[in-house]
């Protein structure tokens, strides 16, 4: 089943990079996200805070790039963790995935203290039945790949999924698209991670993760329309970082 285009009313969206020193908030409409607006460089931090109320129709964007940060304040926000995650992270061999691990679990933690008005140590999380984080109050889901963390914040189901851009066999795509989701795809290894993140972030939206069932929704792109074959769902890419991918989805309503 096809969905008519999503009204442009619909969803408010706001993205901003959170750096060492400074954040650059930008109110995100519909039109913007559409013409592919890059957020990049430090700005002066922005004195608004999340509008994070009852079903709100805005979702707050915020990013990391773990290779901007001081060894120094990983280790500060590596004590943030509680200690079950500290011992996880401590095993991890390899430093890069290390420090991306700390980056995303501190970016996770400050955007939901943020939206619910805690310090970041007051900040609890939970999991639903299929291992999804929660806390109560928001809702909120984190990607990262590369360098790079993102965390998604609304009052609504949300999903985000966040993908580095690299080679990959093209007929890895036919254990994830649908036929129609093929065709769009082609040999285009961008494509192959635009539905890709599309369906994490779908998956991700509902709270069940991607499983045996990822065939069961498809994705219809055609420049800045995207369709999902599941009705009450607007998605959307984000431009982050140059040789990225990211798409967030939103349960509407």
């Amino acid at each position: 089943m096809r969905l008519p285009p999503t009204p442009a009313s619909r969803a408010s969206w706001e993205c901003r990079r959170l750096t060492l020193f400074a954040s650059a908030t930008i109110s995100m409409t519909n039109s913007a996200l559409r013409s592919g607006l890059m957020i990049s460089g430090d700005a002066t931090p922005s004195a608004s805070s999340p509008h994070i109320s009852g079903r709100t129709a805005e979702v707050k964007i915020t990013f990391i790039n773990s290779a901007e940060i001081s060894d120094e304040l990983l280790a500060e926000w590596l004590l943030e963790a509680d200690e079950n995650k500290q011992r996880e992270i401590n095993r991890m061999q390899q430093a890069d995935k290390r420090r991306l691990r700390i980056a995303a679990d501190h970016l996770c933690r400050a955007a939901a203290a943020e939206a619910l008005g805690l310090s970041p140590a007051e900040v609890k999380f939970g999991k639903n039945e299929h291992g999804k984080p929660t806390t109560d109050g928001i809702e909120f889901n984190l990607s990262h790949s590369g360098n790079i963390a993102v965390c998604a914040v609304s009052g609504k189901p949300v999903g985000i999924d966040i993908e580095a851009l690299r080679e990959i066999r093209p007929d890895v795509a036919k254990r994830f698209a649908s036929a129609e989701e093929l065709e769009y795809i082609g040999s285009d290894p961008r494509r192959l991670f635009e539905i890709w993140t599309l369906k994490e972030a779908y998956f991700k939206c509902v709270g069940t993760g991607i499983g045996s069932d990822i065939k069961s929704v498809t994705f219809t792109v055609n420049g800045d329309d995207i369709r999902c074959s599941e009705p009450g769902f607007t998605c959307k890419f984000i431009s982050i970082a140059d040789g990225y991918i990211c798409s967030v989805c939103e349960k509407e309503g």
